[in-house]
């Protein structure tokens, strides 16, 4: 069971899911969003918790995520939040191969970020982070990390680089070792403005050097009086990175400073992220 875990796992691929219902719906494309915060003098501030049903027909696990955002100052805010990856439990064996008791792994991630707009256009953003996973009763291991980001504001539309997961490796043991699952983005955004609605497109285009192959995340939100959205999304991975393609669907809704999201991914009969669920409660202030 153990090397079952460690192969869908060990890479604590987790991480690289994206912070919300909302941008869930959207394929994942996420990096200019993430990355240019700063620059929306829109809001202050804002909250998320999203409970995601992730992989129901392979792991079942229960991801819970949550994540704040607060302007301190005119071009400096602080973000942070926290993933909680929950496996179903397993009846584990000790080294005679006798039945050792039920045991059920988890996996962590707690992040501090830092956003500064060096002026009205330009944004830089540095995410810290701590991941800690535990497969097995002896099988714990912890790694720390970090993104980097910028951003640059092109008349509306929104440019980003963001290099995320750059870290140590999480130890295990003396000879079972894994490492972040490194990515390196591209992200463009851009809202059109319908009066009493609008539109917004999004696309991501990477590249995951440990497990040399592309990643490409695609979503369109259309808001209906700015209320109601409807979303759709596509994400292009590779099985090697435990990341394989999908599509997307979602709704959401604002009421004043509420904000509602649901995501539901399309994928093949014998993909594991089939049916994987995710919903969101927030506020924007």
């Amino acid at each position: 069971m153990l090397a079952s875990l460690a192969a869908s796992a060990q890479s604590a691929s987790f991480v690289n899911l994206a912070d919300n219902a909302r941008r869930m719906a959207l394929g994942g494309a996420d990096a200019a969003y993430s990355v240019s915060k700063i620059l929306d003098d829109s809001f202050k501030g804002s909250a998320d918790a999203t409970y995601v049903m992730w992989q129901p027909q392979a792991l079942g696990n229960n991801i819970v995520m949550l994540d704040g955002y607060f302007k301190v100052a005119d071009k400096f805010a602080l973000s942070a939040g926290g993933k909680f990856n929950m496996y179903k439990p397993y009846e584990s064996v000790n080294q005679q191969g006798n039945p050792a008791g039920s045991f059920t792994p988890s996996e962590m991630m707690g992040f501090l970020g830092f956003h500064y707009g060096v002026n009205d256009n330009l944004a830089l953003v540095a995410d810290i982070k701590f991941v800690s996973s535990k497969l097995a009763a002896k099988y714990a291991g912890q790694a720390i990390g970090a993104d980097l980001g910028l951003a640059y504001d092109i008349d509306g539309l929104m440019l980003a680089f963001t290099a995320r997961n750059v870290g140590t490796k999480i130890t295990y043991s003396t000879s079972v070792q894994s490492n972040l699952p490194m990515t390196v983005l591209l992200g463009a955004e851009k809202s059109i403005d319908m009066g009493d609605n609008a539109l917004d497109f999004a696309v991501d285009a990477g590249y995951m050097p440990l497990h040399s192959c592309m990643v490409a995340k695609a979503g369109a939100e259309f808001s209906i009086q700015r209320i109601f959205d409807i979303r759709a999304g596509f994400h292009f991975g590779s099985n090697k990175a435990v990341e394989p393609s999908y599509a997307t669907v979602g709704i959401g809704a604002n009421v004043n400073v509420v904000r509602l999201g649901f995501a539901y991914f399309i994928a093949g009969g014998d993909s594991p992220l089939k049916n994987t669920l995710a919903f969101s409660v927030g506020a924007q202030f």
